[in-house]
């Protein structure tokens, strides 16, 4: 991996390293299409906080929003941003378990593994959140 890859790829990772992000992002997995109202509900913030962190995840295009009348509807963009969520929630559970005692990963996590990994690849090398899109260099939301 080149130097501006792995930069435009930790720029990513802050992004979705913020624990509100995730939130919304996993109501919108689950709920394929939301207005900001009802996200604020789901996460138990104020809609304005709510329109701010999602104005993050659209200006990387992760997510997109459709005008209906007042009302903004959010859905995820890319579906490699659910397969890398789904990775490091398994991740997380393969650290958890090598601390109580090592274990062959399951069937469910193999399988998803392999499903990632044969995955067919972008010519620019990854996912198209990550190809050209334009990122800040840095801002105190992300310093968070």
């Amino acid at each position: 991996m080149d130097a501006p890859s792995s930069a435009g790829l930790a720029r990513l990772f802050k992004l979705l390293g913020n624990d509100t992000r995730l939130r919304l992002l996993h109501v919108l997995e689950r709920e394929t299409e939301v207005c900001v109202g009802d996200l604020a509900d789901r996460v138990n913030m104020a809609p304005q906080a709510v329109s701010n962190q999602l104005q993050r995840l659209v200006d990387r295009g992760i997510v997109v929003a459709r005008r209906e009348g007042v009302r903004f509807f959010y859905r995820i963009a890319d579906p490699c941003v659910i397969g890398l969520i789904d990775l490091g929630l398994c991740l997380m559970e393969e650290t958890n378990d090598s601390k109580s005692s090592r274990r062959e990963p399951g069937a469910e996590r193999r399988a998803l593994r392999t499903e990632w990994a044969e995955r067919p690849r972008s010519d620019l090398g990854g996912p198209s959140f990550l190809a050209g899109a334009p990122g800040p260099e840095k801002s105190a939301e992300d310093e968070k």
